[in-house]
């Protein structure tokens, strides 16, 4: 892959949104490894998308086609304004970054070879949210179930932090039930508690549940969040052996954690 096919075909805004099918995803991700400046585009996107996520339901409010339709009041002008003011700062940040494939690297040529290891790392322990699909339940909930669910609706709005409130409710009326366990596990490692995160995954992993082996996997991210490079291979490797799922998925990564120096 070459980088004007990157720029042509928009490869790294795709790549962060979560677009691009599985063969493009790992030939881009093979590319940028090994190219500074698509990784520092990649880097880039990374760092302004959780600001932009932030922005969205506000900038939607603002757009709405009612308010639209409609002069704010004298009262309401400023938080009009500000509103407009986000909407004018997401486009700009959108519209400067849609740029960067055109200008060279503005990586100084002597920044520390560590640094752009680390780089490389922090790339390769980021994490997906693991997918969920809320499950057709017949009969009654239990109480546990009814937190479960609740908390699953703010997980898929990425509130991740209400997600975690609610799933350790769960928890505490069901400490065995694997589902609430793994995707607490996953949230606080989304959001940076890493050390409560890979506890509840290595729970998770250690059980016979469906949610194993996705476990195993997300704990071997975790595992490199925290510098743990070692555990993490071991990890990969283990369920590369194991042959299910995320067998594929875990030979990838630790290939490429071990053409990292």
């Amino acid at each position: 892959m070459k980088c004007h096919r990157v720029e042509d075909e928009n490869l790294v805004e795709r790549y962060v949104s979560g677009t691009l099918d599985a063969d493009l995803k790992e030939r881009f991700e093979q590319h940028y490894f090994a190219c500074e400046e698509c990784a520092e585009q990649v880097e880039t996107w990374h760092a302004i998308a959780g600001p932009l996520r932030e922005m969205a339901p506000e900038i939607r409010r603002d757009m709405a086609p009612e308010r639209a339709l409609r002069m704010p009041s004298t009262r309401g002008r400023g938080a009009w304004m500000g509103g407009a003011m986000a909407i004018a700062a997401g486009i700009a940040v959108l519209i400067g970054v849609s740029l960067l494939p055109r200008q060279k690297s503005r990586t100084p040529a002597s920044a520390p070879a560590a640094a752009k290891r680390d780089d490389r790392l922090t790339e390769l322990a980021r994490l997906d949210p693991p997918a969920y699909v809320a499950p057709d339940l017949r009969g009654a909930e239990t109480t546990a179930e009814t937190l479960f669910r609740e908390a699953m609706e703010a997980y898929l709005r990425h509130d991740y932090a209400r997600a975690i409130l609610g799933l350790k409710s769960s928890l505490a009326l069901d400490p065995e039930a694997a589902g609430p366990r793994f995707f607490l596990g996953a949230s606080e490692l989304l959001t940076g508690q890493n050390a409560d995160g890979t506890r509840d995954l290595e729970r998770v992993a250690a059980s016979h549940s469906p949610f194993a082996e996705e476990a195993r996997f997300d704990l071997a991210k975790g595992y490199l969040m925290a510098g743990r490079r070692e555990e993490a291979l071991a990890a990969l490797r283990l369920l590369e052996a194991q042959g299910g799922e995320f067998s594929a998925q875990a030979r990838r990564l630790a290939d490429r954690l071990n053409g990292t120096p």
